[in-house]
């Protein structure tokens, strides 16, 4: 039942995805997933946290490798690639940006999406400070963090929105030109980097050699 609702979705779009046509998917009446979930919305929480779980998971199990910025970032790439490069990825976003705006959504489920939104936001920083380095500013975690997660993302919505034969043209360029991004955030990093040591370098010698000063 949830591999037919994401197909649903992946296929026809959010609204078009009804619940008879989830049913028809799945080879089973409405009836019976109404026994099973409940209600559209639950079956749609359902998929919502199957996915949320496998984000978590990967995120939780994530381990960067690297000696230098690029190499760190081109891992995390392959790590976001594991979760959001995934179609299931795409539809739950869809479920995740109408369940949030549909004014009918419970207010259950509501705090469900909060909750797991706010899990997920814990696991990032410690990630992402781990490719960077403890002192890389906050503005450029997220630039790097949301850079490679919409990436991945951008690439499901040319796939729904373009024409085949422009998506496969696209999709092939970027996998092969995928070094591009990662060698573009590891030059911005390293450059932040760099003013950041010149800005304080004169400060922090300036305060060695007022705390060499005999008193």
């Amino acid at each position: 039942m949830i591999e037919a609702t994401i197909a649903c979705i992946l296929d026809r779009g959010f609204y078009r995805a009804t619940s008879n046509e989830i049913a028809r998917r799945a080879g089973f009446t409405w009836g019976a997933i109404q026994r099973q979930f409940g209600s559209r919305e639950a079956l749609l929480l359902a998929v919502y946290e199957q996915e949320w779980a496998h984000l978590l998971a990967t995120m939780r199990e994530a381990r960067i490798e690297g000696d230098t910025t690029e190499e760190r970032i081109r891992s995390l790439f392959y790590i976001l690639k594991r979760h959001y490069g995934r179609p299931e990825a795409f539809a739950v976003l869809q479920i995740t940006m109408n369940l949030r705006k549909d004014p009918k959504t419970s207010p259950a489920t509501l705090d469900i999406i909060r909750k797991s939104t706010r899990e997920a936001e814990k696991l990032m920083p410690p990630l992402v400070r781990e490719v960077l380095g403890a002192d890389a500013d906050l503005a450029l975690r997220y630039l790097v963090f949301y850079t490679i997660r919409d990436f991945w993302i951008g690439l499901h919505v040319e796939s729904a929105t373009a024409l085949e034969e422009t998506v496969r043209g696209r999709y092939a360029m970027l996998m092969e030109d995928e070094n591009l991004l990662v060698e573009a955030l590891a030059a911005v990093a390293e450059s932040r980097a760099a003013k950041a040591q010149v800005r304080s370098g004169p400060a922090s010698s300036t305060k060695r050699r007022r705390d060499a000063q005999p008193r």
